[in-house]
């Protein structure tokens, strides 16, 4: 069988082009991965670096990426469940947000409890970053829970047309900036 490049070069750029790939695919996971590491050759303390990779993990769960407003995050999702709707009606989509819902809910009670475990921890080196991303994400949070039960109660009550004005008049919450 031929070898399957003809240089050390073409091995060399292939193995390049699949790495790029992979770090395409898995760029949030890798920049977890990173954070991990500077974190450890920091002098933070076992700790808080396990409780900084909890919260990567927790962001990771509720879809957030570094660099994406969270107002384009929200315009996407629900504008993709007004199409779903839309065609495959709410009876069917309905159960779907409930159960959004509830996990969505169910992740802000990890990062609660995550907070108040850090809370108890001694200070040092990156506990007050810990503690103000905490607080960051269970505010994230709150506004996510308060955007599917507004998308939920709209769209339940008035149907895709009271939610496509309240969109157009600006009038959601999560179109508000945040404090």
């Amino acid at each position: 069988m031929p070898p399957k490049y003809k240089s050390e070069e073409d091995r060399r750029n292939a193995r390049l082009k699949s790495k790029r790939a992979h770090y395409a695919r898995n760029k949030t996971t890798e920049q977890a991965k990173s954070r991990t590491r500077w974190r450890k050759h920091s002098q933070m303390s076992e700790s808080i670096v396990v409780k900084f990779q909890d919260l990567d993990i927790l962001y990771m769960e509720l879809g957030y990426r570094a660099g994406v407003p969270e107002h384009n995050t929200f315009m996407k999702r629900f504008l993709t469940i007004l199409q779903r709707v839309d065609t495959e009606g709410w009876d069917v989509i309905s159960p779907e947000l409930e159960d959004a819902y509830t996990y969505v809910h169910n992740l802000h009670q990890r990062i609660t409890n995550l907070a108040e475990s850090v809370r108890l921890c001694a200070p040092g080196i990156g506990h007050d970053a810990l503690s103000q991303q905490c607080e960051q994400l269970l505010h994230l949070t709150t506004r996510r829970l308060a955007a599917e039960r507004e998308f939920f109660a709209l769209v339940d009550q008035g149907g895709t047309e009271a939610y496509d004005d309240a969109i157009s008049a600006g009038s959601l919450s999560w179109q508000t900036p945040s404090e």
